[in-house]
């Protein structure tokens, strides 16, 4: 199953590639949400707080950021990794792993943790479609980065 989604990302319009891959974030989020409603875990992130303006925002969450992480999350980890014969999946989990970890001291949420660390799963993986796709996939991730809710990671 995880080859059939392959080919189909690889197959498929870049645009609408960046489209599935922002509601599959969204997705996420949404299961995420309901779940903690489920297990009655009170829990909110409002990332505005993080910012002191709107310039701030729009500066560091929506280009700063993307830009910033995906090359030390996605570009460095695959281009390191990448050639030393270690599957691509693992490298996506790790990939994750780390985007998690550095976002986990924010505000010490193991919840937060969780949620990013599925997003940074989404994005790595995204980052290896477009590799092999060859349609540059570091500005492509740094698009899907943007485009997300500030909710979301």
């Amino acid at each position: 199953m995880v080859y059939q989604i392959d080919n189909f990302l690889i197959k498929c319009n870049t645009r609408l590639s960046v489209i599935i891959f922002v509601f599959a974030i969204y997705i996420f989020s949404i299961i995420y949400n309901i779940t903690l409603k489920l297990f009655s875990i009170n829990y909110a992130l409002d990332n505005f707080r993080f910012y002191d303006s709107p310039i701030e925002l729009i500066f560091f969450a929506i280009i700063l950021a993307p830009l910033l992480e995906t090359f030390l999350f996605q570009f460095l980890i695959f281009k390191i990794l990448l050639n030393k014969n270690i599957g691509h999946y693992f490298i996506i989990i790790l990939s994750a792993f780390i985007f998690s970890l550095v976002h986990y001291p924010r505000n010490n949420n193991i919840f937060e943790a969780v949620n990013i660390f599925f997003v940074g799963l989404i994005l790595a993986y995204a980052f290896y479609i477009y590799s092999i796709k060859q349609a540059s996939a570091f500005w492509h991730v740094v698009l899907i980065h943007a485009l997300l809710d500030r909710k979301s990671t």
